[in-house]
């Protein structure tokens, strides 16, 4: 369930956030994962939680950050049904996120990333 609807991946530097856009909301709370608790919300609409819009980030109990929903090309009119929630990293300390841009990694290029042989996937988002 975590690593399927919330997306949560872990990786040695970082944690990936890639959630599967078929709720409007959801919020997974104090996983632990690495040593650390991490929550995340997200909320399509932005009126499930009171947190606004967007996906929403927590390591320890502190809040390290959020990034709004993408997709719809109507200026932002487009319904919360309609946005997709973006894929972050954040590094396991919270001193780190980053909204990725691109698609999700493939195989080989997970399996290049965990063995060293790729760059840095800070430099990839």
């Amino acid at each position: 369930m975590l690593s399927g609807l919330v997306g949560l991946r872990a990786h040695a530097t970082h944690l990936e956030i890639s959630p599967v856009s078929l709720s409007r909301w959801f919020a997974a709370t104090r996983v632990k994962m690495h040593g650390v608790e991490v929550s995340v919300v997200w909320d399509a609409a932005g009126h499930k939680y009171g947190l606004g819009a967007g996906l929403h980030v927590w390591i320890n109990g502190r809040h390290v950050g959020s990034a709004m929903a993408s997709g719809g090309t109507d200026g932002g009119r487009s319904e919360p049904s309609q946005l997709s929630p973006p894929r972050l990293r954040v590094s396991w300390e919270g001193a780190r996120l980053v909204v990725c841009q691109h698609e999700h990694l493939s195989a080989e290029e997970v399996e290049a990333e965990e063995a060293g042989v790729a760059p840095p996937p800070w430099e990839r988002c």
